[in-house]
């Protein structure tokens, strides 16, 4: 009993796994310690994680990799675990962990930001709402359960969307990239450019260490779950062990989509420097990718209000 109310305590604590943790089981690995007595010197600073820590604790000893003992702990999403499993194979964990680390706390600061910008407009149109519950009760002469429902309806819907919108955005970039590859939106520049660094992320390291090309592919087939992405991967690893370069044989298979980067990653594996180019690509375009999803969060509430005004009028008529 005392271990299922354990498990069930640090369960809600795996949601406050953040930065701080990351960071600091980052500059431990990056001190030399091995992940298993990285994982202790946490489980002393960070008592509140202790039952996920220790179940941690026993797979490593068990043997797993870092990036395999850490699923199922809902403590990192499967694109961050992806990213872990990579940097692994070249000794480059406490790099993805920072930058893991980095990019959640972005995003929960950009969404914190946008919840605290969602409770203005909701609270008007919730004072809407009561306007109008008068106005048809008194003006028009509505009756009151009919008036009643008139307004909540609106305001239930705003709160059911509302929260919907928040929960989908603290999905991980596999779950869009997976929705955008299946509404067809490969054609569309900024899926492909966001799928190409979050591609291009998953081989940067594995090809740094020396893997094989198609084991460095082979990694990637975790980004998003779809049988056609799959199938395209399958593909060009077939078109790698029969000896094609990696740029074309990514390329053929529209796993490559942006024209930039084919170009430049195919000069750059001529000349023999495809991990340096695949690097400077990521860092090129993980700018550009910030500023997008700075405008993407400055434009949705204004998006919003315009839809919560749309519903208060609406209760007004």
């Amino acid at each position: 009993m005392v271990e299922g109310v354990a498990r069930q305590t640090d369960s809600r604590h795996a949601g406050d796994w953040d930065a701080e943790q990351s960071r600091s089981l980052a500059a431990l690995l990056g001190a030399g310690l091995s992940p298993v007595q990285a994982v202790e010197v946490l489980r002393q600073q960070y008592p509140q994680h202790g039952w996920l820590l220790a179940k941690l604790l026993r797979r490593l000893r068990q043997g797993r990799p870092l990036a395999d003992a850490l699923r199922g702990l809902d403590l990192y999403d499967r694109q961050a675990l992806l990213l872990l499993e990579a940097a692994g194979l070249a000794g480059r964990q406490p790099e993805a962990l920072r930058l893991i680390a980095t990019a959640g706390e972005r995003q929960r600061r950009l969404q914190a930001r946008l919840r605290a910008q969602l409770w203005l407009p909701l609270a008007m149109l919730l004072l809407a709402s009561l306007a109008g519950l008068l106005l048809r009760m008194h003006w028009y002469g509505q009756p009151a359960g009919g008036a009643l429902l008139a307004v909540t309806l609106p305001f239930g819907a705003a709160v059911a969307a509302t929260t919907l919108m928040l929960r989908l955005l603290r999905r991980d970039s596999g779950f869009w990239l997976s929705w955008g590859w299946r509404l067809g939106l490969q054609r569309l520049a900024l899926y492909r450019r966001w799928f190409d660094y979050r591609f291009l992320l998953l081989l940067r390291w594995p090809f740094e260490a020396g893997v094989s090309a198609a084991e460095a592919a082979r990694l990637a087939g975790g980004m998003l779950d779809l049988p056609a992405y799959r199938r395209k991967l399958a593909s060009a690893r077939r078109r790698l062990d029969a000896g094609e370069a990696l740029v074309p044989s990514l390329a053929n298979e529209a796993l490559l989509m942006t024209a930039s980067s084919r170009e430049q990653l195919a000069a750059a594996e001529a000349a023999g420097r495809l991990p340096e180019a695949i690097g400077h690509r990521l860092e090129v375009e993980g700018a550009g990718l910030d500023l997008c999803l700075d405008a993407f969060y400055e434009w949705l509430p204004r998006i919003y209000y315009l839809a919560v005004l749309s519903l208060g009028l609406g209760t007004l008529i």
